[in-house]
């Protein structure tokens, strides 16, 4: 996508990749309608898909344009893949997509994850850290990440924030707690309103 992108070959149509470069293309191609709510995109002549194994759905949409569905469903079982034309897993559909910015800003520390679960209207992550950084220090970098970096609104109570998403509202919250172990226990919760 990116190279199409370069070429200006995807001006005035619509385009996907992988979940993680969505806002860098949509920056590099402005006159493109850049969406990730979606595994793959056929404007006729270009074919984008969401990355990895959406790539391979592509493929197999390419395959099917020339074979039927039928054919290419044998071609999916015979090579053992779960091809899933109906209702694809979309990456950019989970409400996941809005806690990588809490877990970049885990980079540079020692921590183990110990909850990753949700679906596409509420996500929950835990993580236990460990550093020498007091709570409220720790507190403060990640909350600098929420809103410089991921454009949350801070609400009232300090530990909650608010954003927006394809016009959808969404509610934050991250609560931490000592273990009791020299770690602090970091959860954040995000919710679709």
């Amino acid at each position: 996508a990116f190279f199409l992108a370069a070429g200006g070959l995807l001006d005035s149509l619509k385009a996907t990749t992988n979940y993680p470069a969505i806002r860098l293309l949509k920056r590099l191609a402005p006159h493109t309608f850049i969406t990730d709510t979606v595994r793959l995109i056929d404007n006729g002549k270009i074919i984008t898909s969401a990355g990895l194994s959406s790539g391979i759905d592509a493929a197999f949409h390419l395959v099917s344009l020339y074979l039927g569905k039928a054919q290419t469903q044998k071609l999916a079982n015979d090579l053992e893949y779960g091809w899933n034309n109906k209702d694809p897993f979309v990456r950019g559909k989970l409400a996941d997509k809005h806690v990588q910015g809490f877990l970049d800003a885990l980079t540079p520390f020692d921590y183990e994850m110990t909850e990753y679960t949700g679906d596409r209207n509420q996500w929950s992550v835990s993580v236990n850290i460990k550093t020498d950084l007091k709570r409220d220090d720790l507190f403060h970098i990640l909350t600098t990440q929420f809103e410089q970096v991921s454009d949350w609104k801070k609400t009232k109570k300090s530990n909650r924030w608010t954003f927006a998403d394809y016009g959808k509202k969404w509610s934050a919250t991250l609560d931490q707690v000592e273990n009791g172990k020299g770690e602090l226990v970091c959860t954040l919760k995000i919710s679709k309103k």
